[in-house]
């Protein structure tokens, strides 16, 4: 697809404004439209991109690699698709779409790539920050049951009135103690 210097440019204005990467892709992997986000993405400027393929342009393989065989899928199904790139640094999204030409055939491919990074960093704190709190709200029950075993114990104690009560006292809650420990230690 022979993109004129006029659509080049209306695409440019188009796009110039969004956060999201946008590459329009020929049949042969090569850039024919990149806009300024998606050339920040890519660590480049759009015309470094522009007619080469990502690795003739220097582009990370882990996130165009898995891009491949989706690009080709979509050129001969003329089906979108959604595909994930990720590292341990950065994840994005990438939605492959067709661009039908004139004879019903495939005439190039656009892609919008979406950085996921900091949702999916926000997300695993979430998770994390919901971790800690189950755990606190388990200590917090925990501190409540010894809390409870200790007024009880206490009331026992306050009303014993001689020295073998106060001894009965001691030696059942010791039991039970030693009951409840080796339960948890069976379980």
């Amino acid at each position: 697809m022979d993109l004129s210097w006029q659509f080049a440019r209306a695409l440019g204005q188009a796009f110039a404004g969004t956060v999201d990467g946008v590459y329009v892709y020929d049949r042969e992997g090569r850039f024919l439209f990149v806009n300024p986000a998606g050339a920040r993405h890519c660590g480049l400027e759009p015309s470094a991109m522009l007619g080469k393929t990502w690795r003739e342009a220097g582009i990370a393989a882990w996130v165009m690699q898995p891009l491949d065989p989706h690009l080709a899928g979509v050129f001969a199904t003329g089906r979108p698709v959604t595909v994930e790139s990720t590292n341990d640094d950065r994840a994005y999204e990438h939605v492959l779409s067709p661009i039908p030409g004139d004879d019903d055939g495939i005439v190039a491919a656009v892609a919008t790539t979406r950085d996921l990074t900091e949702g999916k960093r926000a997300a695993l704190e979430h998770r994390a920050a919901l971790d800690r709190e189950r755990e606190a709200r388990g200590a917090a029950e925990r501190a409540r049951d010894r809390i409870a075993v200790l007024q009880s114990v206490t009331a026992r104690l306050t009303a014993a009135l001689t020295a073998e009560q106060v001894a009965e006292v001691i030696v059942d809650e010791g039991t039970r103690a030693l009951g409840v420990a080796a339960e948890t230690a069976l379980a």
